[in-house]
């Protein structure tokens, strides 16, 4: 067939790919997006297995209808400037069953007229002698494109490598049914909220289930990183710990096998215990161990280089491969920079990360500078400023520490020129803070290692907030990568700073900045900056 040429080409029409056809098309770009089946969002046609989704969808705020502040509560609607498209017209449960999201998605891409193509699976991905690339799909179709985005998710399951795991089922095989299981003894293997999605399914009809990955359950409600096990997924652990026939095991697999009597023995080796090895006798085994990215579509001339695990492609700051100029990744795939840390993999986490990269792209490839506001270079109204900014912001509420607002002072002039929503690690290569000291404004949770969540201690009295452990406003002072300084105000129970006690260290902070001595007053802290600096050095 005909080959056809675009500007941009993006593969997958998920969340993510719908997400940044949407500002590719608002921008005026030619571009067509590429999905494999015939719905947008097909993965949530089948994930997760037991339909209940894990991002919440909060109907009441207490707020009016339309305002951004809604956005921190709404964990499933993308962005889009016809505020009636939003994914609580699809359902009113607060954990939404995972198929409304297709439903949304369609019709969030006919409202919009995106040109999303499905059935239309991507076979090959080359680069053009031109340095263009062309994108083949299975049924024959060519397209060629500028820049690719790929935004497929992870499809593939990561399946550990050890004998004998053809013999076990995954989360994507096993059976829905939980009767299915009845008297049976299952092994999960993981520890995520697929395993315990699984685990928990069958708690009223095994006989014997057993948990187990290497490492220790991580909670979400102990560190904040909404990817750890949710509350609505634990009830496996009342069952453990009141001795009901089920058990958390830290342990690797080092064998599964068949035995004469049709069971599976598997050995295992305990991570806890002293190296302690084992056999299990179960009737399942079943792998709940995560998702990969599939790479097996790029040819060599553009294959994308992976993060150390094998899991994510390699990205810079403004999620372009490492290896590979003008190929972009977005949604779940933007997650390599926070994983394990913050929402990069979630929808209100990379819907805000997708608006930042066409603004990114707008400006490399057409010219279209990343818009800004002005504010007075004065301690007073950049204070106000800031606090009514972080009151209500969504974007930097729901991508902690990734997402900031830049602000570049000119004093001489009088003014700040104000840029919303620039990745953290972007932030030092974007054109508007070449050769000029910057802030950059965050909402950060503090370091939750080894914290108690429900009764750390807490400095109300205290001007210094780097002590704070919940989500609360970071500002830093950079020259290009290198920190100056920074201030922490404290964390505040409403999420809500605009008490004189919050504003007026923030105003001192920001006075010794604007009059040259660098800002080392009020919540500064040099240990945090150390860290701050180290991260945008190296994007970690």
């Amino acid at each position: 067939m005909q080959q056809e040429d675009f500007d941009y080409v993006v593969i997958g029409g998920g969340p993510a790919g719908v997400q940044a056809s949407y500002f590719l098309q608002k921008a005026g770009y030619s571009y067509v997006t590429l999905e494999r089946s015939d719905i947008p969002g097909s993965f949530f046609a089948k994930f997760p297995r037991q339909r209940r989704l894990i991002s919440i969808n909060k109907i009441y705020t207490g707020f009016e209808d339309g305002a951004e502040i809604n956005m921190r509560w709404d964990w499933n609607s993308l962005l889009t400037d016809e505020w009636d498209i939003k994914f609580k017209n699809y359902s009113r449960e607060y954990f939404p069953n995972a198929g409304r999201l297709p439903e949304y998605l369609r019709d969030y891409v006919s409202a919009h007229g995106l040109n999303i193509r499905y059935n239309k699976s991507v076979a090959n991905i080359a680069r053009g002698d031109d340095r263009s690339f062309i994108v083949e799909t299975h049924d024959g179709d060519t397209v060629r494109a500028r820049r690719v985005i790929v935004a497929t998710g992870r499809p593939h399951q990561n399946i550990p490598d050890f004998p004998g795991n053809e013999l076990c089922m995954t989360y994507e095989s096993c059976p829905d049914d939980p009767e299915a299981f009845a008297n049976k003894r299952v092994l999960v293997v993981g520890k995520g909220n697929s395993a315990f999605e699984t685990a928990e399914s069958m708690i009223a009809h095994a006989a014997t289930i057993y948990v187990m990955s290497p490492n220790p359950v991580r909670l979400a409600w102990k560190s904040h990183y909404v990817g750890h096990l949710r509350a609505l997924n634990n009830n496996f652990l009342d069952t453990f710990q009141l001795k009901s026939q089920n058990t958390l095991i830290n342990a690797n697999i080092l064998s599964v096998v068949r035995t004469e009597a049709g069971d599976l023995s598997v050995e295992i080796e305990h991570t806890n215990a002293e190296g302690q090895r084992r056999a299990l006798k179960v009737d399942e085994v079943i792998l709940c161990t995560g998702f990969r990215f599939d790479a097996g579509p790029f040819d060599m001339s553009c294959r994308p280089e992976m993060t150390p695990d094998g899991r994510y492609p390699a990205v810079d700051g403004s999620w372009q491969s490492i290896n590979v100029p003008d190929l972009y990744f977005a949604g779940t795939l933007m997650h390599s920079v926070d994983y394990g840390k913050g929402t990069s993999g979630f929808i209100h986490g990379f819907r805000y990360n997708v608006r930042a990269l066409s603004r990114i792209l707008a400006d490399r490839y057409h010219a279209t500078a990343w818009g800004h506001e002005t504010c007075a270079a004065e301690p007073e109204e950049l204070a106000a400023a800031i606090i009514d900014r972080v009151d209500v912001s969504a974007s930097l509420f729901q991508v902690p520490a990734v997402m900031t607002d830049v602000i570049v002072p000119d004093t001489d002039a009088g003014h700040c020129r104000w840029f919303r929503d620039v990745p953290r690690d972007y932030a030092a290569e974007a054109p508007f803070t070449q050769g000029k000291p910057f802030f950059t404004l965050s909402l950060e949770f503090g370091d939750c290692t080894n914290v108690e969540p429900f009764t750390s201690p807490r400095f109300p009295f205290s001007r210094d907030g780097s002590h704070s452990k919940l989500i609360h406003p970071v500002i830093r002072y950079f020259d290009g990568s290198t920190l100056l300084s920074e201030h922490h105000v404290m964390q505040n129970m409403d999420n809500c700073w605009k008490e004189e006690r919050f504003i007026q260290p923030l105003r001192q902070y920001l006075t010794d900045v604007l009059a040259g001595e660098g800002g080392a007053g009020a919540g500064a802290s040099p240990e945090n900056g150390a860290q701050a600096a180290s991260i945008m050095a190296t994007g970690a």
